[in-house]
């Protein structure tokens, strides 16, 4: 099966590794990350990584599991193999709000608490 690839950007105003360890950090997923109501990292995993698996939520109750096949901080995670034009399109969309999502959590923590940056 061909591999369905897409890529979505915004400009957040912080450092990208910054960035990157938010995105990735479980713990503060469900605090920006306005399309899952659940988030956690399997088999005993603390945090993300190579070969690690996640299983993921959204609020209309699909859920998925995915698994890192690659972690390059911190520009790439979890690149994966979607099945169909719809699926594409939904999840580009829904991969777009959470990037908004991610941009204003990030930066309204940064107004009220400037020195934990």
């Amino acid at each position: 099966m061909k591999a369905i690839k897409f890529e979505e950007s915004i400009i957040i105003n912080e450092r990208p590794e910054r960035v990157f360890d938010i995105t990735q950090d479980y713990g503060m997923r469900l605090q920006w990350d306005t399309f899952l109501k659940r988030a956690d990292l399997l088999d005993g995993a603390t945090e993300a990584g190579k070969g690690v698996s996640a299983y993921c939520v959204a609020h209309n109750g699909l859920g998925m599991v995915t698994e890192y096949i690659t972690f390059n901080r911190p520009e790439v995670t979890a690149p994966f193999t979607l099945l169909s034009g719809l699926i594409t399109r939904k999840l580009q969309k829904n991969v777009r709000q959470r990037l908004v999502d991610l941009k204003r959590s990030i930066e309204q923590r940064q107004r009220i608490m400037p020195f934990l940056t």
